[in-house]
């Protein structure tokens, strides 16, 4: 069985993903760190410790190529992650066939102490965002 996105899967889904399959014939794709979904159920822990506590023979390959953003958004993603400290793996962000392209830099929106920080993390990212885009 493949299913992706496993890091946005809440207890219900886990569950019916875990009784259908044993563990040789699964398969899942996910990224703890673009767990976006708590708000509406979804439990990170799925894809790091639930996944390990049910299938204990499950190989983790962790995928650190990527092909979307350019290497100046993932060098500022890399030192973000580096900054946490209560995870147990870490990884680096590393970009394949980076197209040829004017610049290095990203732009960052730094904010007053007293915003929200949802609200800073939100146009934190847009701004990225952004400057990736062009």
């Amino acid at each position: 069985m493949f299913c992706d996105e496993f890091q946005d899967t809440d207890r219900l889904q886990f569950d019916l993903v875990t009784s259908l399959v044993t563990d040789d014939n699964l398969f899942v794709v996910g990224d703890d760190d673009q767990a976006i979904y708590e708000w509406r159920g979804a439990h990170v822990a799925n894809i790091t410790d639930e996944l390990d506590q049910t299938f204990e023979t499950l190989t983790d390959e962790p995928l650190e190529e990527n092909f979307r953003s350019r290497q100046p958004i993932l060098n500022l993603a890399n030192e973000a992650i580096t900054k946490l400290d209560h995870r147990e793996r870490h990884k680096t962000l590393t970009r394949i066939d980076e197209p040829e392209y004017d610049g290095d830099t990203v732009a960052t929106v730094e904010l007053p102490d007293d915003e929200d920080e949802g609200d800073g993390a939100a146009q934190l990212r847009t701004g990225v965002a952004e400057c990736g885009e062009r």
